[in-house]
């Protein structure tokens, strides 16, 4: 998805506050990404 990946790019270019927020991107992608059971 271009949104995660834009999320995840801003990521890298900025403050250590924000790894918590990537974290739950992350779970949310994962979820996103599965088939829905």
């Amino acid at each position: 998805m271009v949104v995660i990946k834009k999320i995840q790019s801003m990521m890298l270019s900025h403050p250590d506050w924000l790894c918590t927020i990537h974290a739950q991107s992350s779970v949310i992608c994962d979820l996103l990404e599965r088939p829905a059971s």
